[in-house]
């Protein structure tokens, strides 16, 4: 494979992968070549052994199956990896024994001496599942000796499938081995297979429980309940159709709350009040609920969640989303905008779901107050492309809250088409916000990309980066 910026570089270069006889990827990367490609390809298109030592690869990865490693498997390191880890390779057979990357390997080059070379090795229960893991990590780029090895093992549940622990650096022999690492993970399921508790131990013998989880009868997450100590109770309330309604209740009182933390009194009576909580709409009645006269806090018409635009949507889009945050206690000769306030945001959409118009409301006295063009509100613009083409942004804090963003943003050309990469922003907004630094006019040309429109350079809003990629198209650095 080859793409234009492959076929134009010095030397050229030229993307592989290499298989063995049951068509498993043994090996891929980039390769330099000398030649042309018609001739490279009649030439090395049935070579299994192409491309040799002889040339500079980058980007290779490399795929061991179905034989263990042993002492004189070449380019393993496995001797050092041995004596750190104690692994012992089982069930390898059909299945992936271990793998190495390398960014660069020269010509001629070495991958036993060759640094900055990562190694992984796996071992199997006759399952197939992985019980074993080992990282051979360089620590420095360039010396190959001074290296990380760390190990994960697995335990599973086989009549289920579900993991039931893991274990970092648990099992490791070496005297190099850090002991002060050590984590394990332990996973308790129900009788249905749903996660039931997650607890974590530095020791294996003192555990704490992070969480504890509850389900309805349909299987669907209803509560968690945080810490060792309950320090908080996460509930989770959904309509008929399963849409998520709420996270806690966006009132905060624990007379609302669906697992009535706060109350001191029920099932969960030494469970804190609720520190945060997330309301959603979506349309007219998503949530109606009477039990005798008696309407549950959740219903469409409680004044706690901020209600959706006219009658709502039915595709399943939110409609307005409520924050709230339980008051905190700020530092001396601080403030905290809207500290403790009951927050929500009304959202617009066009025909086809793009999000066009945010406008943030303000629940003050069970009154929904809107921002509008004088607060805080957001609306955008796309292209056919849905390309973001235009952003307004106004705000509340200055003495005349107005637009503090109105941002054009056009594409970038590429041999007479726009491309998906940005080239000029234009900011018209003039409202300055006191803390806050606002979005520069941006410039033509301060985006140069590769002819296959990768960002390579960077010079807007006063910064200047370079950008390196993978031959796979991955960011590698940027500096």
């Amino acid at each position: 494979m080859q793409d234009e910026r492959q076929a134009s570089a010095s030397p050229k270069r030229l993307s592989y992968v290499k298989y063995d006889a049951r068509s498993r990827s043994t090996e891929s990367g980039e390769v330099e070549y000398t030649g042309t490609l018609a001739t490279l390809v009649a030439s090395e298109v049935d070579n299994n052994i192409w491309p040799s030592g002889a040339l500079t690869r980058r980007d290779v990865v490399m795929y061991h199956y179905d034989q263990k490693v042993i002492s004189t498997t070449a380019d393993a390191g496995w001797v050092a990896v041995s004596n750190e880890t104690g692994l012992t390779q089982r069930n390898v057979r059909n299945r992936l024994s271990w793998s190495l990357a390398v960014p660069v390997l020269g010509s001629g080059a070495s991958i036993a001496t060759t640094p900055n070379v990562v190694r992984t090795f796996y071992s199997y229960d006759p399952h197939g599942n992985v019980v074993a893991e080992v990282y051979d990590i360089p620590k420095d780029a360039k010396v190959n000796s001074d290296r990380i090895v760390k190990r994960l093992d697995y335990v599973w549940d086989l009549s289920t499938g579900n993991i039931t622990s893991v274990d970092y650096q648990t099992q490791v022999v070496g005297e190099n081995q850090p002991k002060t690492d050590r984590f394990q993970h332990r996973y308790t399921y129900d009788k249905n297979a749903h996660l039931k508790y997650v607890e974590t131990s530095r020791n294996g013998v003192i555990w704490e429980r992070d969480a504890a989880y509850d389900y309805d009868r349909l299987g669907t997450l209803r509560r968690v309940t945080i810490g060792e100590d309950s320090v908080q109770g996460i509930d989770y309330t959904y309509t008929l159709l399963g849409d998520l309604k709420a996270i806690n209740h966006p009132s905060l009182d624990p007379a609302n709350d669906a697992g009535q933390d706060g109350t001191g009194t029920g099932a969960n009576r030494n469970v804190a009040k609720d520190a945060f909580a997330l309301g959603f709409s979506y349309h007219d009645g998503d949530f109606e609920k009477t039990v005798g006269s008696t309407e549950s806090p959740f219903n469409t018409n409680n004044t706690s969640f901020l209600q959706h635009e006219g009658t709502g949507l039915w595709s399943g889009f939110i409609g307005a989303t409520t924050l709230h945050l339980a008051e905190i206690t700020v530092p001396s000769g601080s403030t905290l905008m809207r500290n403790g306030a009951l927050m929500g945001e009304r959202l617009t959409y066009d025909r086809i779901g793009r999000l066009r118009v945010v406008t943030t409301y303000e629940n003050v006295g069970n009154t929904w107050t809107s921002d509008a063009t004088s607060g805080w509100s957001s609306s955008y613009m796309y292209d056919q492309n849905s390309n973001l083409t235009r952003v307004k942004r106004s705000e509340a804090l200055s003495a005349t809250p107005g637009l503090y963003d109105d941002v054009t943003i056009a594409p970038k050309d590429l041999s007479g088409n726009n491309s998906n990469v940005i080239d000029v922003v234009t900011d018209a907004g003039t409202n300055a916000v006191a803390g806050f630094t606002d979005l520069r006019t941006q410039t033509t040309a301060q985006n140069e990309v590769d002819v296959t429109g990768r960002v390579v350079e960077e010079s807007n809003s006063g910064l200047a980066r370079t950008n390196t990629w993978t031959s796979t198209d991955s960011l590698r650095t940027v500096c």
